[in-house]
């Protein structure tokens, strides 16, 4: 096919002229953000002093570049998580995790996660912008972009579709080797995951710690659902080697979330933007802040640039000083820390209003769009505590029911073979940061309420629609459950497993939701 060549575009002598600005701006400020004492140095002062044996970048990125597209039955990592081996067209997803690019990336993740003591395990440490990265991972866009001059707020991190891409394969590879009875192989390649994902939580940009914290929480989960399948089949795994995972999954090793930071780049971001917009007599300046407060708004779309440089250029005039400015971030970030810090249940510091929402974001722009909202990261750590607590206390009750034949009469018959102690529900705001340890709701279905069944509707957050249901368990499986985030007990008849708070609904531990919602497609006839 002959391709044509696209027309000459000739480009408003307006933007010829903004896009001169910020060659202007670059020039000026390309020193002071990529000096020695730069805010961009100071974000990569404790990254590139990590020692050489314990970066798992180097190992990680190359491997994860080569990977290759999967396909499209397994796009998504929603779709990879539901798919089971006997579905029509999963032979496609699991010739493709077989092939030699992304076993590589399998072994890659497994050679970044064998160490188990977190003074000692690796270390996610590439440093933000283009200065220190290779040739290569430049060209395949795995390292983070900032511009020039470098800019925090504009930080592009490229490698994150590929850790998605990731995901999806070991999503696909737990399913290909559950199915070949090498459950226990699963089980150990989700927990290499589990500690990749715990390295990503460290990372010092809002969007990495999240990718960090769902990444997860999908795969606790997705390990209830590989040994969930297993109870109710084959019983591949072995107690043992399920004490093995659990003993890995201490709470106070590698994925101990407690020492995970509140991420600092969004804060250092909207600093620097401050120092670049208001002039030393703490004004702003108008010869850049119409520009770089247009591409801020814009994600830098220049057929957008002009009209919102305009609109800036008029409310510049309404903005606070730079000292204000200054304040309202070091009010805005120490709050979120404080609450990052504190107890979660402690009513007077989690339940007042937080200076974000309460900002005017008319009069303080440059802080509004250089600070994303943050506050929901505490929840989804707390959600992502409470799956680990699930699914430690999920597989123990497994590993004894192996053992003895029979569903544990008790949540309390896996101590202390299985775990040393029964950990408290995190959402339990009677036990939790107060003494006490009520471990999460659990029974079996027989016998509770009905004799026959317990009736149960399901809410989920499915990429497919339609993602409600209702179900009914009977004698082959137990229940485990959290309170959820109203701290109530309603006795598992509701279940919505979600960081926002929801009334009257639980937080399903096990059977975990993802297992229920593919049997219901299966049910429906949507999965083939």
């Amino acid at each position: 096919m002959t391709h044509q060549s696209a027309p000459a575009f000739r480009w408003p002598t307006a933007l010829v002229v903004l896009a001169g600005v910020l060659s202007l701006t670059a020039a000026r400020t390309s020193a002071q953000d990529g000096g020695a004492g730069g805010i961009v140095a100071r974000l990569n002062d404790s990254l590139v002093t990590v020692d050489s044996a314990r970066r798992s970048e180097p190992i990680i990125l190359p491997a994860i570049a080569k990977l290759e597209a999967p396909p499209a039955i397994v796009a998504s990592v929603d779709e990879a998580r539901l798919i089971p081996a006997d579905a029509k067209g999963f032979a496609a997803a699991a010739a493709w995790a077989q092939a030699a690019p992304q076993q590589a990336a399998i072994a890659a993740v497994a050679a970044v996660t064998k160490e188990e003591d977190w003074r000692k395990s690796m270390i996610f440490a590439q440093p933000y912008g283009a200065d220190s990265i290779s040739p290569e991972l430049i060209r395949a866009g795995a390292y983070t972009e900032l511009d020039d001059p470098p800019t925090l707020a504009w930080a592009k991190i490229g490698y994150l579709p590929m850790l998605d891409r990731l995901e999806v394969l070991v999503n696909v590879e737990a399913t290909r080797l559950a199915a070949d009875s090498k459950a226990n192989e699963a089980l150990d390649l989700l927990v290499n995951f589990e500690y990749f994902a715990r390295q990503i939580c460290d990372r010092r940009f809002l969007v990495e710690a999240q990718w960090g914290l769902r990444a997860s929480g999908r795969t606790y989960e997705r390990m209830r659902d590989i040994a969930c399948v297993d109870a109710r089949g084959p019983k591949n795994l072995h107690p043992e080697r399920i004490k093995a995972a659990i003993n890995r999954m201490n709470a106070d090793g590698v994925l101990d979330l407690s020492r995970m930071k509140f991420p600092s780049g969004n804060r250092l971001g909207a600093e620097q933007m401050v120092e670049r917009l208001y002039n030393e007599s703490g004004q702003v300046r108008n010869d850049v802040f119409p520009t770089t407060m247009a591409r801020l708004g814009t994600g830098g779309k220049p057929l957008r640039l002009f009209s919102q440089s305009a609109r800036w250029r008029t409310a510049a005039a309404e903005q606070v000083s730079a000292s204000d400015a200054k304040a309202k971030i070091r009010l805005i970030y120490d709050d979120w820390e404080r609450r990052w810090a504190g107890m979660y249940f402690d009513l007077k510091l989690q339940g007042r209003a937080s200076p974000y929402s309460d900002l005017d974001k008319s009069k303080n722009a440059v802080v509004a769009l250089a600070t994303p909202e943050m506050s929901n990261l505490i929840h989804e750590r707390q959600q992502v505590i409470c799956e680990g607590v699930g699914t430690r206390l999920s597989l123990a009750l497994i590993a004894q029911w192996y053992v003895t034949g029979a569903i544990p009469p008790q949540v309390t018959a896996v101590r202390p073979r299985w775990i040393k102690a029964v950990e408290a529900d995190p959402f339990n705001d009677r036990s939790v940061d107060r003494g006490g340890a009520p471990p999460p709701q659990y029974f079996i279905p027989t016998k509770r309420g009905n004799v026959t069944a317990h009736s149960m509707d399901v809410v989920t957050n499915s990429i497919r629609g339609d993602a409600n249901f209702s179900l009914k368990l009977k004698d082959d499986t137990f229940v485990l459950y959290s309170l959820g985030t109203d701290t109530a007990d309603n006795f598992a008849a509701r279940i919505q497993n979600t960081t926002q708070v929801v009334q009257s609904a639980d937080y399903l531990l096990f059977p975990p939701v993802l297992s229920l919602y593919r049997q219901n497609l299966r049910d429906r006839g949507d999965i083939e």
